[in-house]
């Protein structure tokens, strides 16, 4: 049985990985293309969904991070002191794989893929959801925060474990600076490149686990 790594299975969900780019641990090396999507395209499709729904309920629409986003699951939670600058990303799983088709229509994963990933690959499409959220909570903190400068990020997953409780596991994690944010063309950033660009990013090694057990099933 052909073992597929952490790199495949995130290209198969509609990761693009651009050339160059470093390979996650355990991943091929060599680099390939699929869906093609920067950050200023997907928020722009993302509020554009998002603005059409309030506008059908008469209300106006909003545009940060999680107004825009918390109806899938993902929620962003800086804490910034005057010497520390942490944040706390989420996912509760079962809320984004509910709304799996929108997130579909709006561009944020693979349009090709059926539903019944849902049941057969849910952690592989939680890990392509991440890829594609993580640049805009990150610019959102930089452009919300005047004060924020070196802050470090880390990303959990809530899921449902074999006895029907919540579960919060670790997903991933990198550094960023202000610096780095001011260098980025954001209109223009591919959401993969910050596997390159933000200073020790890390997919936790249980999430690994877990990719590739779905993976090698097949």
């Amino acid at each position: 049985m052909k073992r597929l790594t952490v790199r495949a299975a995130l290209e198969k969900a509609g990761v693009e990985f651009i050339a160059g780019g470093a390979p996650q641990s355990g991943g091929n090396a060599m680099l390939s293309r699929c869906v093609v999507m920067t950050l200023g395209a997907i928020i722009s499709s993302a509020i554009a969904a998002h603005a059409e729904d309030k506008k059908a309920n008469g209300q106006a629409p909003q545009s940060t991070v999680n107004m825009v986003f918390g109806r899938y699951g993902f929620h962003s939670d800086p804490k910034l002191s005057a010497t520390e600058c942490n944040v706390h990303m989420n996912l509760d799983q079962k809320t984004f794989l509910d709304n799996f088709k929108e997130i579909q229509k709006i561009g944020l994963l693979n349009e090709t893929l059926d539903s019944s990933t849902v049941f057969t690959e849910p952690n592989t499409l939680s890990l392509a959801f991440f890829f594609q959220m993580i640049p805009p909570a990150t610019k959102d903190v930089y452009e919300e925060n005047a004060d924020a400068d070196k802050c470090s990020f880390k990303q959990t997953m809530t899921i449902i474990d074999d006895y029907g409780n919540d579960k919060t596991v670790p997903a991933l994690s990198y550094t960023f600076t202000r610096a780095i944010y001011r260098k980025i063309n954001w209109d223009n950033f591919p959401n993969q490149n910050m596997i390159k660009v933000a200073p020790g990013f890390r997919i936790d090694p249980e999430l690994q686990t877990m990719v590739s057990g779905e993976q090698n099933r097949h």
